[in-house]
């Protein structure tokens, strides 16, 4: 390889990782909304269930 061989390749491999690390990025977001949702309807649970709202299985 000459070394406009390895510029690109480096270059190549910046850019997956760029890349990689938006999807990796976009994971966490994703997953925070999901964590706050469910700790949402959690709330929600407990608090229909000091209302006397949920009826047992």
């Amino acid at each position: 390889m000459n070394r406009q061989d390895y510029l690109q390749k480096n270059f190549e491999l910046s850019m997956d990782l760029r890349e990689t690390e938006r999807q990796i990025a976009g994971l966490f977001n994703r997953k925070k909304q999901i964590l706050a949702e469910m700790d949402a309807i959690q709330e929600r649970m407990v608090e229909d269930a000091r209302n006397g709202k949920i009826e047992g299985e």
